[in-house]
C-alpha cells in the first residue's frame, strides 16, 4: 500500500492525490474538531455539576454543626440536580439528584465529581492538541519532520547504518 503523496499524479489508496488529501485531512480535522467541541461542553457541564455539588455537600455538612457555629435548619429545603446528556444537542435534562429536607439528604463527597472534572480536563487539553493531528502529523507537518528527524524509528535506522558501515570496515 502506497502512502505517499507526493505529487498531484501519484495516488495513494486514501487520498488520491494532494486535492484528495486536504480533503482527507480537512475531513479529519472536523471530525476532531466536533469532539473538541464535545469535550469543552462536557467540561462546562462539569464545573457547573461540581460547584452545585460543593454548595450541597457543605450544606449536608453544617447540618451538625456544634457552637459556635449556626448548624442548617433541619427542614430546610435542599435539592441538587444532575445532567443527563445523549450526545442530541437538543436533548438535555437535568432531573434532580436529591429534593427534599436538609436532615433527610444523603451525603455526597464532591470529590467523586471532582475526579470526573479532572479526567474530562484532561481529555479536553488532549483533543485540543489532537485535532490538529491530521495536519500536523501529514507529510510535511512539523510533527511529522520531527518523528523522521528524532523518532525512535530515525534513531533505529541511524544505528542500523551505523552497524553496517562497521561490518563493512571489519
Amino acid at each position: 500500500m502506497d502512502w505517499s503523496c507526493a505529487s498531484d499524479t501519484e495516488t495513494c489508496e486514501l487520498c488520491r492525490g494532494l486535492r484528495g488529501h486536504a480533503r482527507l485531512q480537512n475531513a479529519l480535522f472536523d471530525e476532531l474538531e466536533a469532539e473538541c467541541a464535545a469535550a469543552e461542553e462536557e467540561y462546562a457541564r462539569l464545573k457547573t455539576l461540581f460547584t452545585d455539588a460543593c454548595w450541597y455537600n457543605f450544606e449536608t455538612r453544617c447540618r451538625s454543626w456544634r457552637e459556635p457555629w449556626h448548624p442548617s435548619w433541619p427542614g430546610s429545603e435542599i435539592s441538587l440536580h444532575t445532567y443527563r446528556f445523549d450526545r442530541s444537542p437538543t436533548h438535555t435534562t437535568r432531573p434532580f439528584w436529591f429534593w427534599g429536607q436538609i436532615k433527610d439528604a444523603p451525603p455526597l463527597p464532591p470529590e467523586i465529581i471532582l475526579k470526573e472534572l479532572l479526567d474530562a480536563k484532561d481529555y479536553l487539553a488532549h483533543m485540543r492538541e489532537a485535532k490538529f493531528a491530521p495536519y500536523d502529523y501529514a507529510p510535511g507537518g512539523q510533527k511529522y519532520e520531527a518523528l523522521m528527524r528524532d523518532g525512535e524509528g530515525a534513531q533505529l535506522f541511524a544505528e542500523l547504518k551505523l552497524s553496517n558501515a562497521q561490518e563493512r570496515a571489519s
